[in-house]
């Protein structure tokens, strides 16, 4: 039978030949030998203060100014804006106003934002963008058919539709040419 001494430097050991995992979590040695040390120590079973804040936490979830769990880790973090690079900011701004039905929180001469959450941006960029976009937005409604007739009206066009086991959705494009999803609304 090992000491709590003895399974300490275990705990010690797996930290120096694993490391810290992505972003400082801890690794499978580590987690081991941890709980091996609480049984040596007769905590098994206790929860310690780190475990009872994260429950508390996580029990908070929801609250819009409280910190969010993503597993035991806790983040601050929230997508606010999401910014779209064009020509003409106004235009495009234009056409995502009426899309959305929101209205013009911010507006200077090179950049426009809307109102909504997450907000969106649209800047002025010298240089348009080679290629797809490698980030697009994904929306949803209640009757994908008519938003999309609606949003083509506006200016949109459709690049393809897709049904995957039931899911479907239709690829568009703005007016500036940036790739945008309509899915039906989830159940």
């Amino acid at each position: 039978m090992s000491s709590p001494h003895d399974t300490r430097t275990e705990i010690e050991q797996a930290r120096e030949e694993d490391g810290p995992g992505p972003d400082g979590e801890e690794v499978a040695g580590e987690v081991e030998a941890e709980e091996a040390t609480d049984e040596a120590d007769g905590d098994e079973g206790e929860e310690t203060e780190a475990e009872a804040e994260v429950e508390e936490t996580e029990s908070d979830e929801g609250h819009e100014d409280g910190p969010r769990t993503e597993g035991h880790r806790l983040t601050a973090l929230t997508v606010t804006m999401v910014t779209v690079d064009c020509e003409d900011p106004h235009e495009l701004a234009g056409f995502w106003q009426r899309a959305m039905g929101a209205e013009t929180a911010h507006e200077s001469e090179d950049f426009v934002v809307l109102t909504g959450e997450p907000r969106l941006a649209f800047q002025r960029v010298e240089q348009p963008s080679a290629g797809k976009n490698r980030l697009h937005l994904d929306l949803a409604g209640t009757d994908r058919t008519t938003e999309v007739a609606r949003l083509v009206e506006l200016g949109a066009e459709v690049v393809r539709n897709h049904d995957v086991d039931g899911f479907a959705w239709t690829v568009m494009r703005d007016p500036a040419g940036n790739e945008f999803c309509v899915a039906d609304a989830e159940d």
